[in-house]
């Protein structure tokens, strides 16, 4: 993967220059005056690729940080902040900060859009280096692009965004983006039909895709299940008079189905410091313990009530030993102290305490429990929540200093997901080449394999567990498969974000505690947050198309859902 991910940035100085032209803007007047600034001739188009991929999704520190881990994976209740000595209570990031939102819109807007259109027309009828496959591939990206940025915030800028000549473009309304990347993943599968390679680019593909190496009959997989994702997203919302089609015809053609269909983009180790990506600088080099994170309740009690196997490869079990809780004259001390025993008393610790005028003490035998801190906790209790009490991600998640462990890839779509997404359809009376509880199994034991597992012990899983089987209305039963969906996408907290908006599942996840004197309810109160507000530079810079989708879909707020979320 090195060696492929340095092709890139060596062969394709031409995507680098565009995103070095790009990087430093503020809104899309940057971005819509130079998309073409670098000549359809001067390299290969496969390039894009690779550029597109990894700044989707493995993109560098500071993008990681501020898009995935302040807002989706926390949104998700997949990780946690607010223990003491972190920078934050753990209330950052359900509060709009202009810093933190508007680097994710930045970033995410500056660094691809262009890129994808620039890549498109190259490649597409009548381009410079024309060429169906490429253009597919393309087409699948953009849907890829276009589906993680609408589901976070909405209605966005899509049919006039870096198309070179407007300057303010109009924002599209999610349900139309949804349309068209539906329509242009039949035409990407149309396209690759029963192809396996491209004759022309096989060679430059191995080296620049870093999803799949140029291997068109998965990218065609992974263009049909984006499609059974978004058809059923879609499904039952105003309007989507497509998405019953999208799904039968998603239902009807190769979906992802074992692990050599996972699209993923393995970490490079040889990308260090700022341009790091993923979680590893963010753990190791940035900030301490202030930039560290926790796993949360919901996971940690979902997979250890159940004895998940998955929980060791997400987790480690808290550090324990002697914890100190120093009193202070906040009347309140007792409540707190009470609330975090509770945590111990769910989690099955065995605990002593020491109980003196000057502190209490609590002490538990050190890396044995598995504990989750839950979310949303506030500034009142933060000087009690020691870290230890709870546990961290695995050296899966975080890697090591050095970078010379596997890291967890950064994913894009799996085998998992298609599974359960089809055990989802099932259960709304589509016909599937399985039963739902067959296709929701298989979906766990992909997820499992996914992460490492060894194959005994998923079969264990599968055959002692209760969640192992769906039971109980269709209702339930659609709860189980949301649960799965929302742990099989740990790495993934847009996508785990949006199983909960969509479903409503896992319940510990969307139901919020309304208690003030322990949880950060601000602003957005008990309604669980729903998408992310526009950039303050489009509120400036493009005023009329921003207040014009606010008409549409509802305040530019927090709590305000998007076109395909839950009532």
């Amino acid at each position: 993967m090195r060696n492929k991910i340095s092709s890139i940035f060596s062969k394709s100085i031409f995507v680098l220059v565009v995103i070095a032209l790009v990087s430093c803007t503020s809104g899309f007047d940057d971005l819509n005056e130079r998309p073409n600034a670098i000549t359809p001739s001067s390299a290969s188009p496969t390039g894009f690729i690779g550029t597109i991929e990894r700044f989707t999704f493995s993109p560098d520190r500071e993008v990681w940080w501020r898009a995935q881990l302040i807002h989706a994976d926390r949104f998700a209740d997949h990780f946690r902040f607010g223990f003491n000595g972190s920078w934050w209570n753990d209330g950052l990031g359900y509060e709009y900060n202009i810093d933190y939102t508007d680097w994710y819109w930045r970033d995410y807007f500056t660094r691809v859009p262009a890129n994808i259109n620039e890549y498109l027309k190259i490649v597409g009828e009548g381009g410079a280096q024309e060429n169906e496959n490429l253009y597919a591939i393309g087409l699948t990206l953009k849907a890829l692009y276009y589906q993680l940025m609408t589901d976070s915030f909405g209605d966005i800028p899509y049919t006039q965004v870096a198309d070179g000549v407007t300057l303010a473009p109009k924002y599209d309304e999610q349900k139309e983006i949804y349309r068209q990347s539906i329509a242009d993943l039949a035409t990407a599968i149309s396209i690759l039909g029963d192809k396996t390679s491209d004759v022309i680019y096989n060679d430059l593909l191995i080296k620049d895709d870093l999803i799949y190496g140029g291997k068109l009959d998965k990218w065609k997989k992974l263009a049909n299940t984006l499609r059974l994702r978004m058809g059923l997203r879609a499904l039952g919302a105003e309007g989507a008079d497509f998405a019953d089609a999208a799904i039968k015809a998603s239902l009807a053609a190769p979906l992802l189905s074992d692990l050599t269909d996972l699209a993923k983009i393995n970490k490079d180790v040889a990308q260090k410091g700022f341009l790091d990506d993923g979680y590893n600088n963010v753990w190791w080099t940035f900030g301490g313990l202030g930039s560290k994170w926790t796993v949360s309740k919901s996971m940690i009690d979902v997979l250890r009530d159940n004895n998940d196997p998955r929980l060791s490869k997400f987790a480690k079990p808290a550090a324990g030993g002697a914890i100190a809780f120093p009193k202070t004259d906040n009347a309140k001390f007792d409540k707190y102290y009470d609330f975090l025993k509770d945590q111990l008393d769910n989690a099955g610790v065995s605990y002593s305490e020491d109980i003196t005028t000057a502190q209490n003490t609590i002490t538990f035998a050190a890396n044995q429990y598995y504990i989750g801190q839950p979310a949303r906790l506030n500034g009142n209790i933060y000087s009690l929540v020691n870290a230890n009490l709870f546990s961290m991600p695995s050296d899966y998640v975080t890697g090591n200093a050095d970078r010379t462990i596997d890291m967890m890839p950064g994913w894009v779509m799996t085998p998992a997901e298609s599974e359960l997404l089809q055990a989802w359809a099932k259960l709304k009376g589509y016909n599937t080449s399985k039963t739902a509880d067959e296709h929701y199994k298989a979906g766990i034991t992909l997820s499992m394999a996914q992460f490492g597992v060894a194959g005994g012990d998923a079969s264990d899983f599968i055959a002692d567990e209760d969640i192992a089987t769906l039971a109980g209305t269709t209702e339930q039963q659609v709860a189980q498969v949301a649960t799965q969906l929302w742990v099989s996408h740990f790495g993934n907290g847009f996508e785990a974000w949006a199983t909960v908006r969509k479903t409503g599942y896992p319940t510990s996840v969307s139901a919020v505690n309304n208690d003030i004197d322990i949880y950060y309810l601000g602003s957005l109160g008990e309604n669980y947050p729903q998408r992310l507000r526009y950039s303050s530079n489009e509120a400036k810079l493009n005023t009329a198309n921003v207040q014009d989708a606010v008409k549409r879909q509802g305040a530019d707020a927090i709590a305000t859902k998007v076109w395909w979320a839950k009532d």
